[in-house]
Order: C-alpha cells, then sequence, then structure tokens
C-alpha cells in the first residue's frame, strides 16, 4: 500500500495513507520499519521515509531510522531523518551532523 502510494503521485490517496496510519500507528510500524531497510534510495526506502514520522515513536522505527542514517550517502537524507527523529537540531546518537567528519561539505 505504501509503495503504490507513493509511486502514483500527488492524488489525495497519501492523505488517506496518513489518516489509516495516523489513527492506527501501531498496526502500520512494522510496514514502514520493513520499508526503511529496503535498499539505498529505493522507492520502497523513499515510501518508509514519507511515512516513517507518523510512527517514529516506535522503538523499531526510531532503530532502522538511525541506522539508515549512519549508512545512507545523502546528506540532505540524514537531515530529512534528523528531524524525523525531532533533532533537526542535534544529531541522534550514532548519526553524524552535516561537516567535514561525515562526509559533507563544512562551507
Amino acid at each position: 500500500m505504501y509503495y503504490m502510494i507513493s509511486t502514483q503521485g500527488p492524488s489525495g490517496f497519501d492523505d488517506a495513507v496518513q489518516m489509516s496510519i495516523v489513527s492506527s500507528p501501531a498496526q502500520y510500524a512494522s510496514g514502514v520499519t520493513h520499508l526503511l531497510h529496503a535498499d539505498i534510495g529505493s522507492e520502497e526506502q523513499e515510501a518508509g521515509l514519507h511515512f516513517a514520522e507518523y510512527v517514529a515513536s516506535d522503538a523499531a522505527v526510531r532503530e532502522a531510522l538511525i541506522s539508515l542514517a549512519e549508512s545512507h550517502p545523502d546528506q540532505r537524507t540524514k537531515a530529512l531523518i534528523r528531524q524525523t527523529l525531532g533533532s533537526p537540531g542535534k544529531a541522534e546518537p550514532g548519526i553524524q551532523p552535516d561537516g567535514p567528519a561525515s562526509g559533507g561539505s563544512a562551507g
């Protein structure tokens, strides 16, 4: 369901998915976790990132997000993950902030 919604573009269906997840996060957390473990940069993973904010309080989702932030090469994705984890100004333990030590640019 998440994959179809994310790949079919903006159509209002993602609002329906969002409402389903928000109203029953425990039911959807494992599905989002599964999507977060997909191949780096895949459409499945992008769908997981899109919906992760709605279940970010789930321990398995948080663990998957932290792991993804440690391994993802894209700094914008790392910033999105930090925002999703609720720490936009500081890194979650194990997540390097943008900068020379993490391969980002210093200026």
